[in-house]
This record gives C-alpha cells, structure tokens and sequence, in this order.
C-alpha cells in the first residue's frame, strides 16, 4: 500500500483550487459568460437606441415645420382629411369598371 506524499497532497489541492477558480470564473452570475451576454444585450439596446433617436429626429422636424409652415399643414389636411378651399371644386374620378 502507498501512501500520497505531501508533495502529492499539495499538487492535488492547488489543482483542485485551480479548477473550482476557473468554474467559478465562468459559471456565476458575475462570471465571464454572463459578461458576453451583458455586452450583447448592450450593443442592441445602443443599435435599438439609435434607431428611435433617427425617428424622434424626424418627428421633431416634422413638429416644427407643423408650428412654423402653415403650407405643410394645409398639404397634410388636404391629404388625410380632404380639405378643399373656398372656391374649389372637387371633382372624383372614377376608374372604368366603377368601384
């Protein structure tokens, strides 16, 4: 029968202690994975971020030519609402076969 000897005994525990290390390193909540996922929930939130920023920009500028241009809010009135002037006619054309 062998005995482990005491160089054999501290090996073994540094190793052991290496290994639990490296499993807590990659397998918590704090580890390097869950660090990979943050970084990717970030970058789609800034490219989602940036996507509403292009919008907010566009609503923006669409406000203030609504506040500053009464021409754009005639165009738009005549568009969705069908807004016609004194003094217009309204004709509707209907294409050939009816509707």
């Amino acid at each position: 029968m062998r005995f482990i000897s005491k160089y054999q005994l501290l090996v073994a525990t540094l190793l052991a202690g290496i290994i639990w290390l490296q499993i807590d390193l990659w397998n918590t909540s704090n580890g390097v994975a869950s660090i990979f996922q943050l970084q990717t929930q970030v970058q789609k939130l800034n490219i989602e971020n940036a996507k509403v920023k292009v919008r907010n920009n566009m609503l923006y500028d669409e406000v203030l030519s609504l506040r500053h241009n009464n021409e754009v809010i005639e165009g738009l009135a005549r568009m969705d609402l069908g807004f016609i002037k004194k003094g217009e006619t309204f004709y509707q054309v209907i294409p050939h076969g009816g509707f």
